[in-house]
């Protein structure tokens, strides 16, 4: 028999071994999930988490890496681990507000086997980066299950919670008293809602540093309330003379109607926040979030005077805010009366989002108007019901519309309620016939990590910055996002550009609700070249992303002259964030922009009736010229307010009635590309 030469006998042994060979090879082992103890860290709290492999190990090594954005701060290894699960310690620096993220790396017999990462946010208070998530079924449940629901939110970093409609009644709240609380109640919806449940719910949020909301009306009353020593005359009404109370109504099965109560009299003003002031006492919620119901029009007291609702807005929240001494968070829906909402004492601003913030450019524009509302010290919530059109069919959301949404919001510096015992497609937070795929939750674990993460360079203290951004193979545009192009949506911090890009070559609408779910999940780019004039010596570039399975920051490709910088993007698929780190300082540069409600609309007068003054507002999506003027039952000219250039963006007229008589009038807007007509009636 021949004999091999030595390399192929080698060979062969290295094969033979390696076929027979009972140790574990790469990939077949893995992380299966990775679990912080704590939504967000006080500084100087140990960070816990706990690592579950998909099955036991014996003898592995945990190699770990800690970033702050793109720095590794931390780095080690943990050798000889064996069984199902481990759990991992780290004390992060003490600098309050920061986002980290940690990458793990699994080693058996030295083999990599598994890498996997999770964000930790240090943050003292939840106010600076709130992550808001809900809870809206309160059955029997095992202690196990409450917190099994409060795990799955915490693993996305959410740290507080909108217990939705978990009272008895919107104006007594509470069934029974603080030290006798009833074991169960009957909600609006005529389900039952039980006392033990809540409560777990609220210690299981409690062990993992979240805050519990206790959900309300600010102004809702059942029809029956005279009995609970509510005034009818404490009401709203739709005419001066109080024949009509205003209602919200509901279908016939459920408990009431919801009659609105005047939030700028004392009595109703007392009389709910002594009722929540028990809601506090017998349940450790943490705070209100405050609910209305939008814009209802021209309303009056009991004495047929007509409400500054949106003043009232404040006033009410003021007085909560001295009584209860709690956290607030109050709903403007349709951003109806933000701008005085972020004038009080709430933790952040919250809006639910409709008609007419319909585009994915408005949702940048609210996040970025609620922003200057609160001279910047307030970060936004947005509720807005993706697929809604789809909610009252069993099936899935379309993870496109969920993604692009999301992409949208988190990259504008906001974030999205949509979370809870299921995902939220309906303002009826209950509803829950629309599910999530394996592949979404997936990628909504990724957008949660990325965005608490990365925390610091999408919502703490960023501003606008001009800057003409191209790319030699693919359209691009800055403002507004458009479909077909790639939006690159630039800020400064310091010394660091950050480029949020969006990837909206393919899609299919630009609406984020997408009713009809036809939103198409956009095809992968790679090495998009971008160009970036910003004449500043660069120091380093870099880039992350959601949609890479590990979200870690990598240092990219690029090249800078006297004129500017090109960057070169590895991947895009939803969303990508590119951050140019030069050696000055940005500010001052470039001119700022903030993006602008792309909208036209002439909202009705204030008060109306009036009998002297009237506040007329109105809002434009582009500087040119505007006439304002308003014209009498016959088509005559009254008076003319406004017929000049004005920049885009909202804006307020004073209507002086002196000169006139009582009658009905119109007040007209007109554009270059809008007119709207609205009826007052001037009373003397």
């Amino acid at each position: 028999m021949m004999k091999l030469p030595r390399t192929k006998e080698m060979l062969r042994l290295l094969l033979l071994i390696i076929i027979t060979a009972p140790c574990c090879t790469y990939g077949q082992v893995s992380l299966s999930y990775l679990q912080n103890d704590k939504s967000m860290y006080a500084p100087g709290d140990t960070v816990k988490t706990t690592v579950t492999f998909s099955s036991a190990v014996t003898g592995a090594a945990l190699y770990r890496e800690y970033y702050h954005l793109s720095e590794m701060i931390f780095a080690d290894s943990v050798t000889a681990i064996s069984g199902a699960a481990y759990q991992v310690n780290w004390l992060p620096p003490a600098t309050d507000y920061k986002g980290y993220l940690f990458k793990l790396i699994l080693r058996i017999n030295g083999i990599p086997s598994d890498t996997a990462n999770i964000a930790i946010d240090v943050s003292s208070d939840w106010k600076r980066f709130p992550r808001y998530g809900f809870l809206s079924k309160y059955p029997v449940l095992t202690s196990t299950d409450a917190a099994a629901i409060i795990g799955n939110l915490s693993r996305h970093h959410i740290n507080g919670i909108q217990y939705y409609d978990w009272q008895w009644k919107h104006h007594k709240p509470l069934r029974g008293e603080p030290g006798s609380i009833y074991s169960s109640w009957p909600n609006i919806a005529n389900q039952t809602n039980y006392l033990s449940t809540i409560q777990k719910y609220i210690a299981a949020c409690s062990s993992r540093n979240i805050n519990s909301m206790a959900y309300n009306l600010l102004y809702g009353a059942y029809a029956s309330a005279a009995a609970d020593s509510v005034s009818d005359q404490w009401r709203i009404f739709s005419d001066v003379t109080h024949l009509q109370p205003d209602f919200h109504d509901l279908p016939s099965t459920w408990a009431s109607d919801i009659y609105i109560m005047d939030p700028s009299n004392s009595n109703w003003v007392r009389y709910i926040n002594k009722e929540m002031q028990k809601v506090f006492l017998g349940l450790n919620f943490n705070g209100w979030h405050i609910d209305q119901l939008g814009d209802r029009g021209t309303r009056y007291n009991f004495s047929g005077q007509a409400i500054n609702m949106t003043a009232a807005f404040k006033s009410f929240t003021d007085s909560a805010k001295v009584i209860l001494g709690v956290p607030l968070v109050f709903n403007a829906v349709t951003n109806y009366g933000q701008t005085n909402i972020a004038k009080a004492p709430v933790d952040f601003l919250y809006t639910e989002v409709w008609n007419p913030y319909n585009s994915y450019s408005d949702l940048v524009s609210l996040v970025n108007y609620n922003y200057s509302f609160s001279n910047k010290t307030k970060n936004s919530v947005l509720a807005a019901y993706v697929n809604k059109g789809i909610s009252g069919t069993a099936g899935y959301f379309n993870p496109a519309s969920v993604l692009f949404t999301n992409a949208v919001i988190f990259a504008s510096g906001g974030s999205h309620i949509e979370l809870g015992e299921h995902m939220l497609s309906h303002e009826y937070f209950p509803t829950n016939k629309l599910q999530m795929s394996a592949d979404l939750k997936a990628s909504m674990v990724r957008y949660y990590d990325f965005l608490t993460a990365y925390e610091n360079i999408l919502r703490d203290d960023l501003n606008p910055y001009a800057v003409d951004i191209s790319s030699p193979t693919h359209p691009v545009t800055t403002w507004p996002p458009q479909q077909g192009r790639l939006w690159a949506y630039p800020r400064a911090k310091g010394k660091n550009l950050i480029v949020q890009v969006i990837n909206f070559k393919s899609a299919t609408t630009m609406y984020w609700q997408d009713n009809t779910a036809i939103q198409a999940v956009p095809a992968l780019l790679e090495n998009i070249q971008f160009r970036i004039p910003v004449a500043k010596t660069v120091s380093k570039v870099w880039y992350a992303s959601p949609d890479n399975d590990l979200i870690v920051p990598q240092n990219i490709a690029y090249t800078a002259d006297t004129d500017g910088v090109t960057v070169t993007l590895p991947k895009l698929k939803y969303w990508s964030t590119i951050v140019v780190e030069f050696e000055g300082d940005l500010t001052g540069s470039a001119e700022k922009t903030e993006p602008r409600l792309q909208k036209n609309n002439l909202l009705q007068n204030y008060p109306n009736p009036f009998n002297a003054a009237t506040e007329i507002r109105y809002s434009i999506s582009a500087d040119g010229d505007v006439s304002v003027k308003i014209f009498d039952m016959l088509g005559n000219e009254a008076a003319t307010l406004l017929d000049a250039g004005q920049s885009a963006g909202e804006h307020t007229l004073t209507f002086d009635s002196a000169k006139l008589s009582a009658g009905v009038y119109f007040c007209v807007l007109k554009t270059s590309d809008y007119c709207k007509t609205n009826k007052m009636v001037l009373l003397k």
